[in-house]
């Protein structure tokens, strides 16, 4: 609080004559608040810098990623576009967040695309996460193929490259969910084909851990493959987490199985039935009521 007042004090007193010592000022203020978490004065102070002196790229960048991180994604589309410099290539990714967050899926995708073509790694203008543009990439292809087979096939061979690269990299488990579902098999995070899903797991089907492989077949609804695996892997597994997701899928596979086979035969199956009432019992706790986030305890399947 100390460095922010002594900060403003400066601005105040400073010759308006001196514009890059007021910017820097206005700077220096804007990076106080956002470590202080007031992301609305960080970004008023950034843009006060930028107005101050729009002849230095590095201004520009701060007041524009200070509009994103606000969710003040029109103005600081029209921020970068009024800008009369030369804009440095890290720019575009603030671009195709922009658009993302506006729905505006294809020019996101665009504009990562003219990103990547152009990354250098050895341009230290700013520091960018390449791991989370990366990502941000795939969300926002993800999003523009969902529930669109036209769309799917066009961008298809772009996904799998994402997502091999992205898969031997510490974001394989958020993206696995983005594809896949959450741990509970209750849903994908997107709604893609089937056939992208089997291609996806084709790319990677020699580097799946059994629980990844039990989550693809799951969301290929091989659902007898699933129990198989997960009542091999419940079996030989030492690893807790890996014993709770394969009872977890072993449990909604057998219900489904159970429920495929009454529709084909009419007959309820007192076998499957009895097995997947003894795997309740060994969930839910009786009379007990459960909130969502009960079920995604490592020890309630435990």
């Amino acid at each position: 609080n100390k460095e922010k007042d002594r900060f403003r004090l400066a601005a105040v007193y400073v010759s308006v004559d001196k514009k890059e010592a007021l910017a820097t000022y206005y700077s220096n203020l804007s990076a106080s608040y956002s470590n202080l978490n007031d992301n609305s004065k960080a970004y008023d102070y950034a843009l006060r810098a930028y107005a101050t002196d729009d002849s230095a790229p590095f201004r520009l960048w701060n007041a524009a990623s200070n509009g994103q991180n606000l969710g003040r994604y029109k103005e600081t589309l029209e921020l970068m576009d009024g800008a009369k410099m030369k804009k440095n290539n890290a720019f575009l990714t603030l671009y195709a967040r922009c658009y993302q967050q506006l729905g505006e899926y294809i020019k996101s995708i665009q504009y990562y695309q003219r990103f990547f073509e152009n990354f250098n790694k050895y341009d230290d203008f700013v520091k960018l996460n390449i791991l989370d543009e990366k990502m941000n990439f795939l969300y926002t292809y993800l999003h523009q193929v969902a529930n669109n087979e036209k769309e799917e096939l066009y961008f298809e061979e772009n996904i799998i490259a994402l997502f091999l690269e992205l898969f031997p990299t510490p974001k394989k488990n958020k993206m696995m969910d983005w594809v896949l579902g959450s741990d509970d098999g209750a849903h994908r995070r997107f709604d893609i084909s089937e056939r992208l899903i089997n291609k996806l797991y084709l790319a990677v089907e020699n580097r799946l851990s059994q629980d990844e492989a039990i989550k693809f077949y799951f969301a290929l609804k091989n659902y007898q493959k699933v129990y198989e695996l997960g009542n091999s892997l419940v079996e030989t597994t030492i690893d807790l987490e890996e014993h709770n997701i394969a009872k977890r899928y072993q449990y909604f596979s057998l219900l489904h199985l159970l429920i495929q086979d009454y529709k084909t035969s009419k007959v309820i199956d007192e076998k499957m039935l009895n097995e997947a009432i003894m795997m309740y019992k060994s969930f839910y706790k009786k009379d007990k009521v459960y909130e969502a986030n009960d079920f995604q305890k490592s020890t309630f399947w435990g």
